[in-house]
């Protein structure tokens, strides 16, 4: 069943975009309609254009939109469509690699800041990441975990599209 975020929902939402950019959360609900579909501990949410919210809702749950990320025992997860949807909102907080550093993220592996082609100079270790391609396609999420112009491991993958063949999602 479709039902409204709650006010604790949507708060704890914008506490995460807002790590990203401050202006998100309110992009986001301006352009997209947000609901949930599942069981209390176990939420899923879906975004969809305002045009067809409506519409969709009387159809059926899964024809809604698309999934954004879910609440699991209350706590907001961005999922990956959520995260390319975000990543073509906002230009913070943004690393970007070059091939072999996004053939090596989306194998599943941690990436060296030598293939890190550019990075946004607000991004300090334990900042969130979006991570994209040389032609600005968000490929995943990652925490920073050193300084970026270092040549160690420098960002940590959390979440990557490559998922899908590894797991066979």
């Amino acid at each position: 069943m479709i039902a409204e975020l709650t006010g604790e929902e949507l708060s704890k939402m914008k506490a995460f975009l807002e790590r990203f950019d401050r202006k998100l959360f309110d992009e986001l609900l301006g352009k997209y309609s947000l609901a949930t579909i599942g069981e209390e501990g176990e939420k899923t949410i879906i975004v969809s254009g305002r045009e067809t919210a409506e519409l969709a809702k009387r159809l059926s749950p899964e024809t809604f939109g698309l999934p954004f990320g879910e609440f699991r025992f209350g706590d907001f997860y961005l999922g990956l469509e959520g995260l390319y949807l975000i990543g073509g909102m906002s230009d913070r907080k943004k690393v970007i690699l070059d091939e072999k550093g996004v053939q090596f993220f989306l194998y599943g592996r941690d990436v060296k800041g030598k293939h890190i082609n550019i990075y946004d100079e607000d991004l300090k270790t334990g900042d969130l990441t979006l991570v994209t391609t040389p032609y600005g396609e968000v490929i995943g999420l990652a925490t920073v975990a050193g300084k970026l112009e270092k040549l160690g491991t420098v960002i940590h993958k959390l979440l990557d599209r490559g998922w899908y063949l590894r797991e066979g999602g």
